[in-house]
């Protein structure tokens, strides 16, 4: 029953339709002109995938908690899967549309041949993976967007104060303010693995923010089961 549990919580968000409109024509937007960017220039894979990271951090911000007490996910909770099921597939369908554009860049850039598969190099892997994980968690008690929006204000406080952005080294915006270790960094700011492959350092660096976006999502799934939801059944 598991599985058909599963495949119905699916269909349920997916009809539910957990993104928005103009969400949705920015993916497709991404997704087309990525594409033309990559085939007029396949060593371009870095500039494409940016604005995907970017905009998952937003895709993935759907939340559930507010909704859920709104009665919006009352058919499937009261005769359907258990919450943490639930929870589980309402992160996939928020998850997927962000995560399906990055592969078909990505596969569509190791097809060209271009700039060494900077779109699936382990850095990006590492910076999607953080962003779908941790956009999610974060706004699981929030209104939508609401964690992307916050982590956007982090993301450009830290850019502001060290000065590094992807592909360009160090470059003193407002001088040497701060400098913050690289785990840290690359935690608040997943942007700045993108295009990197990562050796063992740099495994190591991307590890705390990885294991607090699995940790983060765990949590949030915990929250699920054990909100207070005042549900009714469907007549």
């Amino acid at each position: 029953m598991t599985d058909a549990h599963w495949v119905r919580a699916v269909h349920f968000f997916h009809t539910l339709r957990l993104h928005s409109r103009p969400m949705l024509a920015g993916l497709a937007s991404l997704g087309l002109l990525g594409g033309l960017v990559l085939l007029l220039d396949p060593t371009r894979g870095v500039e494409v995938t940016l604005p995907v990271v970017v905009v998952q951090m937003f895709a993935a911000s759907s939340g559930f908690l507010v909704p859920a007490r709104r009665g919006h996910f009352d058919l499937l909770l009261t005769v359907g899967p258990s919450r943490r099921l639930a929870a589980a597939a309402h992160w996939a369908v928020s998850a997927a549309p962000g995560l399906v554009l990055w592969l078909g860049l990505g596969c569509l850039e190791a097809a060209l041949g271009g700039g060494g598969g900077a779109a699936l190099a382990s850095g990006t892997v590492a910076a999607m993976a953080l962003v779908s994980l941790l956009g999610w968690a974060g706004t699981v008690a929030l209104p939508r967007l609401g964690a992307g929006v916050i982590w956007l204000v982090l993301m450009a406080a830290l850019l502001a104060t060290t000065g590094q952005w992807p592909g360009t080294g160090r470059m003193p915006l407002l001088g040497e303010l701060a400098e913050w270790p690289r785990p840290v960094q690359w935690t608040v700011c997943p942007l700045l693995m993108v295009g990197l492959r990562l050796d063992d350092a740099g495994c190591w660096s991307a590890m705390p923010g990885l294991v607090l976006a699995v940790a983060g999502w765990w949590v949030a799934v915990l929250a699920v089961e054990r909100a207070s939801l005042g549900l009714e059944a469907a007549q």
